[in-house]
């Protein structure tokens, strides 16, 4: 398989210039250049209990619905995309 996923962790920024939440500044990449979908598992993060949804470049009309996501939930990552996340409290 041909996925991966990248975490940031930008919990220990201390630039008031950076405006978002703290739990926020934590980005998961994840790339799938497999051609077909992989299920992947979202970590924990912190004191986050979840991970909200940026960018799917499998979900272009929708993308700005910001999907959220629990962690240690599994997601299909469909083949040949990526998706961008923000660790956040979910409601």
């Amino acid at each position: 398989m041909r996925c991966i996923g990248l975490l940031l962790d930008g919990s220990e920024i201390q630039d008031p210039a950076f405006e978002r939440n703290e739990g926020e500044r934590t980005l998961l990449i994840i790339f799938n250049s497999y051609h077909d979908t992989v299920t992947f598992s979202l970590p924990s993060n912190g004191d986050s209990t979840g991970w909200r949804r940026l960018l799917d470049t499998q979900d272009g009309a929708n993308a700005a619905q910001e999907t959220g996501h629990s962690s240690g939930e599994e997601i299909d990552i469909p083949g040949r995309s990526l998706l961008l996340m923000a660790a956040s409290a979910l409601p």
